[in-house]
């Protein structure tokens, strides 16, 4: 049994593109684990179908009572009826936003912290000097307080997601490895995910680092 979607569940709808097709979609997410990609807002609520590897799975997938089960990665399943199970007060919500972006915060690293974010890529550099960038010498000791920094080729991103607060926005810049941010899907305005966490350097402070990156839709 479904349970309809609603103000409950803390559900957040926005503008973004398909990464597949360039196609203007709005993201859909909840706190239930709900995330997909649909072409309008309001009922029918039509799941975004272009030739990706979840929209076909999507197709084969729909049993004889027309319920949907989606799997967009692995963990997270979509279930929907064809009327639409999706309560109507996000509609408003989304439409605020799109006409009215809200303030953007910068939110950075504290302590020891790991989150996961989903939001819209921002900004990206494929590729940066770490050790220039943070102003340190190049030194063994400067390796050794980079870690994983100093391995490889890394560059930066800005993703901006949607907090509690439907009328602001946080911005978070971390450094993630170049080769996944060099990859095509990965274009301005699409949305993300992104497994971040905090890294403390003497004398330099607070960072985000991405250990997960992966491109919706």
């Amino acid at each position: 049994m479904s349970v309809a979607h609603g103000p409950w569940c803390n559900s957040v709808t926005w503008p973004t593109q398909c990464s597949q097709c360039g196609q203007r979609v709005f993201f859909f997410r909840c706190d239930c684990g709900s995330r997909v990609f649909f072409d309008k807002l309001g009922t029918p609520w039509p799941i975004h179908d272009c030739e990706t590897s979840w929209a076909r799975d999507l197709r084969r997938w729909q049993d004889d009572f027309g319920w949907i089960n989606v799997e967009i990665s692995p963990g997270i399943t979509v279930r929907r009826a064809p009327e639409g199970s999706i309560d109507h007060a996000i509609v408003p919500r989304a439409k605020r936003r799109e006409s009215r972006p809200g303030p953007i915060v910068a939110i950075k690293p504290e302590g020891s912290e790991k989150i996961t974010i989903v939001g819209i890529l921002r900004e990206k550099q494929i590729e940066v000097d770490v050790t220039s960038t943070l102003k340190l010498p190049e030194t063994s000791m400067t390796a050794g307080f980079l870690g994983q920094l100093s391995q490889g080729k890394w560059g930066r991103v800005t993703i901006h997601a949607h907090s509690s607060n439907e009328d602001v926005l946080h911005s978070y810049t971390a450094w993630a490895p170049s080769a996944i941010l060099s990859h095509a899907k990965n274009s301005k305005g699409v949305t993300v995910e992104a497994k971040i966490f905090s890294k403390s350097i003497p004398g330099v402070g607070n960072f985000w680092v991405c250990s997960h990156y992966n491109v919706l839709g």
